[in-house]
């Protein structure tokens, strides 16, 4: 295959797309996956997305040509760069050799500002007899209009053996940052940059437009480098990477602080050392941190959110965090660190198989930070493991929340090796993914085949979240009762309390916490512990059971505060007021039932006998509860009871039995006064008669 044929192949490079739709209730599914590719190999290094929803990726093809009939593979290969945008759907706008090299790579691609996107990476110099210079590389960063048109470029040169590892765009203050390491020396806008050990890392900073700014050198006599960056919401910067022996940070002017003060040193010359630096947005210095220690040990992704900030990366053999030490169970195992406002570890994470494990980028989606990678036969994260669909390496995402509990898991992959190399978020939820691949690419019912060697998949999933049923935190049971855990419908596969029940509903009878796995139709591992808290129930005491006449009254009150009061004949009130008369002649069951907060009733009765009252004591009890005064009186009497009645007819007989007043009081209160005027009566003894609907009583008054 020519160079011509390559590039041609390059630019029209054949998208496949396979969509999946799933007829299982409430659980619809827009994932799909893509190829793009040449038949050499194929690499994805970087994506990025615009405000349409478009995704850009950028990265190189390489190819081997056939020199000779009679052999095999030719020693030239040929590596273009290339730029591609494909829209939400997963459909191909273009795909573009944007510099027009012959030997490039696009190593970094950033949303700019107005739609523009930021491009990074390099090229190899050919000399003079066209052939490729082992020692030189011309690095460039240039603006794309969403055509893939350049606006401007800037190029600055070093080694071959230089990477650029990392690229913000920082809208809110108008700057690129870009971040690598270099051998030997770098020079860019004239001024050269030489490296003080093995390697040093590089900071350089344009304008939007373009315009080189500045650029700081890290390092000491070692091997130094920096492997990834990150920008939080005020403009603050993020260096991760490793140091060897010592690194030397720039003395912080504004702050005084001396330049001792950002030295990081190493007392084992064979280990290296991961720091994390965070600068502000003019970049000065604000803190450097010696986090981990190990001989091989590499920084991947870093991430900020809010006052906390994520790591992750990879290692070898033995890890050092504090006083910790972590054994490598492979020939790499991943780390994730949580670190805070000052950049103090609060939270670590060791995850790993048998064998190599690679951590590829951390984003944050929601309330969530997902980790993706590749991993070879298992990986373990805690207690949990998920194992390859093949002898190579599969491809994995996981999520968990920002105290470190994993909420899912999900793989990819094939029967060959497959790795993820990037990653971010998109609307609505979803996650976008990209890497390499070599013969097939399955995910979940969708299946890529590779054109070449190895080609590039991008993908587009639904957060797993998105599945998991919602339960409450925590969940309360009410003692003594049965609780319901319902998984939702549309899983594969449920798994409560490691094996207790593997059915879509799970039935608790005591507090604690109950581990639960699904497993969707589209691959997600959805992990959750549901905990349970016992409630007491309320415990209420109407008192003993008793006795009453049907004059008499009784007060049953609860003095405890509840959400709801129920007594059996509707009343809402904790207070309940008794009416002899109103009860049967008998026993009579009077129940309470309360709930608390938390829905957990409480209950408690009484038997209340209420007992008739005989005629006469009825009207010794009425005539007691009439007050008469004054009493003899000369003309003015005033009267009132202490009992309430429905109805009451006052009448008033001389002395020969004549009725001479009366006068009737329905729905008398008690303690109401009333007054008779008998100044124009004869003297003598009166009589009072008093007839309510619980009786009748007579009272005598004397006129003077």
């Amino acid at each position: 295959m020519n160079k011509k044929f390559l590039i041609q192949a390059a630019t029209t490079a054949v998208l496949a797309l396979l969509l999946n739709f799933s007829g299982i209730a409430q659980m619809v599914f827009s994932d799909w996956i893509a190829t793009l590719g040449t038949p050499g190999w194929d690499l994805v290094n970087d994506m990025t997305g615009d405000a349409s929803g478009a995704i850009y990726i950028t990265g190189s093809y390489t190819d081997t040509t056939i020199s000779t009939r009679s052999s095999s593979l030719a020693a030239n290969t040929i590596r273009t760069m290339y730029v591609a945008k494909i829209d939400s759907s997963g459909k191909i706008i273009w795909n573009k050799n944007v510099r027009n090299c012959t030997s490039g790579f696009g190593s970094m691609i950033a949303r700019g500002k107005d739609n523009q996107v930021i491009l990074a990476g390099g090229e190899e110099i050919s000399n003079k007899k066209k052939k490729l210079d082992a020692c030189k590389s011309v690095f460039f960063i240039s603006s794309l209009n969403p055509e893939g048109t350049v606006n401007w470029t800037q190029n600055f040169t070093g080694s071959k053996f230089d990477y650029l590892t990392s690229m913000v765009v920082d809208t809110l203050y108008g700057e690129i940052m870009i971040t690598g390491y270099f051998h030997d020396t770098l020079r860019i806008r004239k001024q050269t940059y030489i490296a003080r050990g093995l390697s040093d890392g590089i900071i350089l900073r344009f304008d939007l437009n373009g315009a080189f700014k500045s650029a700081r050198v890290l390092g000491g006599g070692g091997d130094d480098k920096i492997h990834c960056t990150a920008i939080d919401s005020l403009g603050n910067h993020y260096i991760a990477g490793i140091f060897q022996r010592k690194i030397q940070f720039e003395k912080d002017e504004k702050n005084g602080k001396d330049q001792k003060d950002f030295v990081l040193e190493l007392n084992n010359r064979r280990e290296r050392g991961l720091f994390l630096a965070k600068y502000n947005h003019e970049g000065e210095i604000i803190s450097a941190k010696h986090l981990a220690s190990g001989e091989k040990i590499k920084a991947n992704s870093v991430l900020s959110i809010g006052d906390l900030c994520f790591i992750a990366g990879s290692f070898s053999d033995n890890m050092l965090i504090g006083d910790q030490v972590l054994h490598s169970r492979g020939s790499d195992d991943i780390f994730l660190l949580c670190l805070d406002r000052e950049l103090k570890i609060k939270w670590y994470k060791q995850i790993g198989g048998m064998k190599k494990d690679r951590a590829s980028k951390v984003i944050q989606s929601g309330n969530e930070i997902i980790l993706s990678g590749s991993f070879t036969s298992s990986i373990d994260f805690d207690q949990i493991t998920l194992t390859a669909s093949g002898n190579g390496s599969d491809v994995f995402l996981l999520a968990l929340d920002f105290s470190g509990n994993l909420k899912w898991m999900q793989r990819a992959g094939g029967e060959a090796n497959d790795y993820a190399t990037c990653m971010m978020p998109g609307s609505k939820g979803y996650i976008y993914l990209a890497g390499s691949f070599r013969q097939t690419f399955a995910l979940s019912e969708k299946t890529l085949q590779s054109a070449g060697e190895e080609d590039i998949f991008i993908c587009r999933l639904e957060n797993c979240s998105r599945k998991a049923p919602v339960f409450k935190q925590p969940e309360y049971l009410c003692e003594g009762s049965r609780l319901q855990l319902d998984a939702g419908e549309g899983f594969t596969s449920y798994d409560w309390a490691n094996g207790m029940s593997r059915e879509r509903t799970f039935n608790i009878d005591h507090g604690g916490e109950y581990p639960l796995e699904l497993i969707s139709p589209n691959g997600c591992y959805i992990y959750d512990t549901i905990e349970v808290v016992e409630i007491a129930r309320p415990v209420i005491n109407l008192g003993n059971d008793t006795i009453i006449a049907d004059t008499a009254r009784l007060v049953l009150q609860i003095h405890e505060k509840y959400a709801r009061y129920l007594w059996n004949n509707g009343l809402t009130s904790p207070v309940y007021v008794i009416k002899g008369e109103e009860l049967h002649e008998g026993p009579n069951l009077i129940s309470l039932t309360v709930m608390n907060e938390r829905g957990c009733p409480g209950y408690d009765d009484i038997v209340i006998t209420m007992t008739r009252t005989s005629p006469n004591k009825i009207s010794e009890i009425i005539s007691g509860s009439c007050i008469l005064f004054p009493n003899p009186t000369q003309d003015l009497v005033t009267l009132y009871f202490s009992f309430s009645f429905k109805s009451l007819e006052l009448s008033m007989y001389d002395p020969m039995g004549k009725e001479v007043l009366a006068r009737p009081a329905s729905e008398y209160l008690k303690n109401t006064h009333l007054e008779f005027n008998l100044g124009a009566m004869p003297k003598g003894l009166y009589t009072l008669s008093i007839k309510t609907e619980r009786g009748d009583a007579t009272k005598k008054i004397i006129l003077q």
